[in-house]
């Protein structure tokens, strides 16, 4: 399962990761759809411009919106 996706749901993403260059992160984007064990879809675009926040951080951040996406389903 992927990180912050639970079991039952289903995902399929796109990355399209720029460059790093003296701390300076620029162009970490993900695209992607996740679909809930009922069906329903959501479409998620994050696009991280230019950040000093290291991969593993954005990467975390990403992952964050996912499990928002998920925890809250149908509520």
């Amino acid at each position: 399962v992927a990180a912050g996706v639970p079991a039952g749901w289903r995902y399929g993403h796109k990355t399209g990761t720029g460059q790093s260059f003296n701390g300076l992160n620029t162009g970490f984007n993900d695209v992607g759809i996740l679909t809930a064990p009922d069906g329903t879809r959501y479409a998620i675009a994050v696009l991280i411009g230019s950040t000093r926040q290291p991969i593993p951080a954005c990467q975390k951040m990403m992952q964050a919106i996912a499990t928002a996406i998920t925890t809250t389903h149908l509520r």
